[in-house]
């Protein structure tokens, strides 16, 4: 059965279910699926749903092997937006940009992958042992492709104490620090 199916099926038995505010819980009618299947599809539909709350979005999205934000936030945003606009342009009705709503989607599950590895590192301790460490190097790493300070301020700014004087464009950056 598809998460379509498996969608109609839970909304129909459940209706009023609201997929962007309710968690999905054992106390709720299931009638008529394997909640050992259906659960964890439908959760997965429901975190591509709260990035982009549009069924067929999330539908497209869980099609195309996509199951959480992690997942969206894992690729490069030009790679995911050049996979999925085209997918969205097809599915999502007309007049819907589906380059805006990859970019819509992949921005949300940015955010919320970032939110999650700042409360998980929060949570560490000070000096992690191998495993974690050997956990995080496969982590999306957000600080790629932002550019430097060379880039940004051009060769030879100042670092430090030295970038202090408001003539130094670093040197703004530095005292909102």
């Amino acid at each position: 059965m598809n998460i379509k199916e498996q969608y109609q099926i839970f909304t129909g038995n459940n209706a009023g279910f609201d997929f962007q505010q309710r968690d999905l819980t054992d106390q709720l009618n299931w009638n008529g699926l394997d909640k050992a299947t259906a659960m964890p599809d439908l959760k997965a539909f429901q975190r591509l749903y709260r990035l982009y709350p549009y069924t067929d979005a999330a539908f497209a999205a869980f099609d195309s092997g996509y199951r959480s934000a992690h997942d969206i936030a894992s690729r490069p945003g030009s790679a995911f937006i050049a996979q999925m606009a085209p997918v969205f342009e097809t599915s999502l009705p007309e007049g819907m940009d589906g380059s805006r709503v990859a970019q819509l989607m992949w921005s949300g599950a940015r955010s919320v992958s970032y939110q999650v590895n700042l409360a998980a590192a929060g949570l560490l301790p000070n000096r992690p042992n191998a495993a974690e460490a050997e956990h995080f190097s496969g982590l999306p790493k957000f600080h790629e492709g932002m550019p430097t300070w060379d880039t940004l301020f051009g060769p030879g700014h100042a670092a430090g104490a030295s970038a202090r004087p408001l003539a130094n464009p670093a040197g703004l950056l530095y005292d909102l620090s």
